[in-house]
């Protein structure tokens, strides 16, 4: 008596000649569709890329290196914001701004807030005990960055007892990838 073993596996051929079929169809389908658009792609976007400048970018960012200050007490006793210091700025970026401000006697509270060209640009603050505000705001060159400030009892002074803007100049290099 003889042993015979077979196995077949005509159907699991039969299934992957399928799945290689459809396989085959996706890929077609891709091709027909996306490859005649590269070239079209490629030269739309190679002038974007060619506009890239290669020059120095210079950017200011804030931190805590003073390029000018105003530390003597500058004071007032009006009820409405009055323009107590003033700073030119000469280079577009994100300055940080550091002031401290206080009031005669706690009786009163003082008013204080950052304005851009006379328009109330910062967050106002409100205390009747000496404060110290940072705020990082954006300035384009000419802009003039202001200090206003008022007391609520004309009685008692309100006052800033310094201010100074900081910020640090970063250099970006961007270079032509395309093109060049």
């Amino acid at each position: 008596m003889s042993n015979s073993f077979n196995i077949s596996v005509i159907p699991e051929i039969a299934a992957l000649e399928t799945k290689v079929d459809t396989v085959d169809t996706v890929v077609d389908a891709i091709r027909a569709t996306d490859v005649p658009d590269i070239q079209t792609n490629i030269d739309a976007n190679e002038t974007k890329i060619d506009a890239i400048p290669t020059d120095p970018l210079f950017a200011l960012i804030p931190s805590d290196d003073s390029i000018v200050a105003s530390d003597p007490n500058d004071t007032t006793t009006s009820l409405t914001y009055v323009k107590i210091k003033e700073f030119l700025i000469r280079l577009d970026g994100l300055y940080r701004i550091i002031l401290s401000a206080k009031t005669g006697n706690p009786a009163a509270s003082f008013f204080v807030r950052i304005y851009k060209n006379d328009v109330a640009y910062g967050t106002e603050h409100t205390d009747n005990t000496q404060q110290e505000y940072i705020e990082d705001l954006y300035f384009a060159a000419g802009d003039k960055l202001q200090i206003m400030i008022y007391t609520t009892n004309a009685t008692y002074w309100a006052g800033c007892l310094q201010a100074s803007v900081s910020g640090t100049t970063s250099i970006i290099f961007a270079t032509k990838l395309v093109g060049s």
